[in-house]
């Protein structure tokens, strides 16, 4: 039986050839990841192409996940938990996926972790605020005459400007009770489902003495009354709005923040007040964090990056 060590070996020879599988294999060996060359270059160093090194950086990333679990850096894993129980709380889906042992199933989505080109916001941009960055028409007193209107203001603006998704999404988060819709998204994914057993989750549910079992999912007006929400004091449209980016309607946000193109030519996001809206959600989910026990207690963050355009 090989160690670590001499499957590490292996690995760094594997990732020079064209062929991920055999990367993949080793790395499912658990071979070491910190083996180096006479040149002190390792297996990620001289990865052959773009997948064998996404495969290499995902197994970094769980062998750091890993670390943590176990108790490493306990004030991150401290931080996880209290995010992790805040959005459990407000309805947010917290999955937890290894990307290591999912990556056979998921080859494609693999790739989508190595970007060699980060787009970063500008401080300008920061100080002028959302309300500026979604160039919406008529300006920032036309944007907070439709936020005055609230929920009534998102649910018609995604009726005249989102996509017929959009607007399932919309209804569904509305009107329907919680995994209560039979519609799947990415891998096959159905929403506030669990991944593998395709049940409600738990968290999703709540007590109900005339439904079968005593339980059913929850309903818009049930997410309206979560101890979160009280506390934090979000309106209505706020926590549609939270609820919504937790939907396949996503998509719809984040694309148009993103594109570049779209800031040049000062056209407005279609979705302007949702995303004012769901900007002020956010800062106020804040207060929630702000009162746990250990609030203040001083956690280090660090994000490495090489070879990138930033």
């Amino acid at each position: 039986r090989l160690d670590a060590a001499t499957k590490g070996k292996a690995l760094y020879f594997a990732s020079k050839g064209v062929d991920p599988d055999w990367v993949e294999l080793l790395l499912e060996q658990e071979a070491a990841l910190d083996f180096m060359d006479g040149d002190g270059k390792t297996a990620l160093d001289v990865a052959a192409n773009r997948e064998i090194k996404a495969l290499l950086k995902i197994a970094q990333m769980d062998a750091k996940s890993k670390e943590a679990a176990e108790g490493q850096d306990q004030g991150l894993t401290n931080m996880l938990q209290q995010v992790e129980a805040a959005a459990r709380q407000l309805g947010l889906g917290v999955v937890h996926n290894n990307l290591h042992t999912n990556r056979t199933s998921r080859k494609d989505d693999a790739v989508k972790y190595d970007a060699d080109e980060l787009v970063l916001g500008l401080p300008p941009d920061a100080g002028r605020g959302v309300a500026a960055f979604v160039n919406y028409p008529g300006g920032e007193p036309a944007l907070m005459r439709q936020v005055a209107d609230g929920l009534a203001a998102i649910i018609e603006e995604i009726e005249q400007n989102g996509s017929e998704e959009e607007k399932e999404c919309r209804d569904y988060v509305l009107n329907e009770e919680a995994g209560s819709s039979d519609k799947k998204f990415q891998n096959d994914w159905k929403r506030d489902c669990d991944t593998e057993t395709g049940l409600v989750l738990a968290e999703r549910q709540i007590a109900d003495v005339s439904a079968s079992g005593g339980k059913r999912g929850m309903r818009f007006a049930d997410f309206c009354t979560l101890a979160i929400v009280v506390f934090c004091q979000l309106s209505e449209a706020e926590v549609f709005s939270v609820r919504y980016y937790t939907t396949w309607g996503f998509r719809g946000i984040n694309s148009p923040l993103r594109d570049l193109t779209r800031r040049e030519k000062k056209e407005p996001h279609k979705l302007g007040v949702l995303v004012f809206i769901l900007t002020n959600a956010i800062r106020k989910l804040r207060a929630w964090a702000a009162n746990a026990p250990d609030a203040y207690t001083a956690v280090d963050l660090f994000r490495g990056m090489s070879n990138r355009k930033i």
